[in-house]
């Protein structure tokens, strides 16, 4: 089920029609309702994978939120399923043979894995099973994120009350993330732009596989800013604000301000619960940065080509802190008084972290590592 698909459609059609018309005190128990009917009739193992993460996390929490070991076990048995699957992916594992993907399986761990590590932590508001309950079982962020933070989603469940204005802004977000995804990402840059460089680059010269780079990592922003705009738009027909996915990251000027800006959800998980903790033990934050970027990475996929990927930014947050650090604050400091040459250096800053983040995307959009790499070798000459 995508957001693209009739059954989802038809979810978001209905679900706040039903949600709104119900008694208010029963409202929770309705959209949980609906959220556990629409994967039980697509993915049972779905509704399985949430039950189990709501009773691992509630007993966490009332039982053994203060002990570290138990708090790291249900960690454990939150990404278990994930990391059997992704290490299935690529070594077929006899015990899961045949067994259904959950939908929504990486998002569901991660929410899973803040809710214990918070509760340990003391960062939860008081709550009971109900809310839990209603945390994952939430439809619009169930398949394609945000990772949105319990805090938040307890607070707007509390406060959430009937608002046109908001409900507006969910349908004209809706709109936008659709537009992106079929009109931009689907029809220009997909359907029409290859006809564009194969108009004005020659097939398989170097300058038609850089216009390809560039098409296919807009290509991938378009596709996946568009799916957050659905979910973050359909969790406002209901009356929350989940966490925004994207900032513009394709305007940013270095590495650094880019994974800010992009797939915000999962950066920021990443810097609290991979980055804090590993700083905190070595305080060496470029180790730090290089852990997290290969965690990011391997979320996605347990392949050499993800973890290359992960890498690969991290080094390249790592080199802009030390460059800023060695000449670039300096370097900043003395275009400040010359207008022109600072917005001539931020366009220049901009084109070439995109070209950086670009290449980056390259190293996956081949089915293997050496496939990425044999591209990129064309590309820059090295190979014919």
């Amino acid at each position: 089920m995508t957001a693209l698909s009739i059954s989802w459609l038809a979810a978001m059609l209905l679900t706040p029609s039903v949600y709104w018309l119900t008694p208010e005190r029963l409202r929770s128990a309705v959209l949980t309702g609906i959220t556990l009917a629409v994967p039980l009739f697509i993915s049972p193992a779905t509704c399985l994978f949430l039950l189990l993460s709501v009773a691992v996390c509630w007993f966490c929490y009332k039982y053994h939120a203060s002990n570290g070991a138990a708090v790291a076990a249900a960690s454990a048995i939150q990404l278990a399923p994930l990391i059997a699957w992704r290490v299935d992916a690529q070594l077929p594992l006899p015990f899961l043979a045949g067994v259904i993907i959950p939908l929504g399986l990486a998002y569901i761990a991660l929410r899973g894995v803040h809710y214990v590590v918070e509760a340990y932590r003391g960062g939860l508001p008081d709550h009971s099973l109900s809310d839990v309950a209603d945390y994952f079982f939430f439809l619009p962020t169930i398949i394609a994120g945000p990772i949105h933070r319990f805090p938040q989603f307890v607070t707007d469940a509390r406060r959430r009350r009937w608002n046109s204005e908001m409900f507006s802004e969910g349908l004209e977000r809706i709109l936008y993330g659709y537009v992106k995804i079929t009109f931009i990402a689907n029809l220009l840059i997909s359907t029409m732009a290859p006809k564009g460089i194969s108009a004005v680059a020659t097939d398989g010269s170097q300058f038609a596989l850089y216009l390809g780079m560039f098409s296919k990592g807009l290509n991938g922003y378009f596709q996946f800013a568009g799916y957050s705009d659905v979910a973050i738009g359909f969790a406002r027909l209901l009356g929350f604000r989940v966490i925004e996915n994207f900032n513009a990251p394709l305007t940013k000027p270095n590495v650094q301000q880019f994974w800010s800006a992009w797939h915000i959800s999962l950066t920021s998980w990443c810097r609290d619960y991979v980055y804090t903790p590993t700083f905190s033990l070595t305080r060496a934050r470029w180790l730090g940065i290089l852990v997290s970027m290969a965690v990011l990475g391997l979320w996605h996929e347990f392949t050499p080509r993800y973890l290359a990927w992960g890498l690969y930014n991290g080094a390249g947050i790592v080199l802009w802190h030390s460059w800023r650090r060695a000449a670039g604050e300096r370097f900043e400091d003395m275009l400040a008084g010359n207008p022109l040459a600072r917005n001539a250096w931020r366009v220049l800053a901009v084109f070439l972290t995109l070209n950086f983040i670009f290449v980056g995307f390259v190293l996956v959009q081949h089915e293997t590592l050496g496939g990425g790499l044999n591209y990129l070798a064309r590309m820059f000459g090295l190979a014919g």
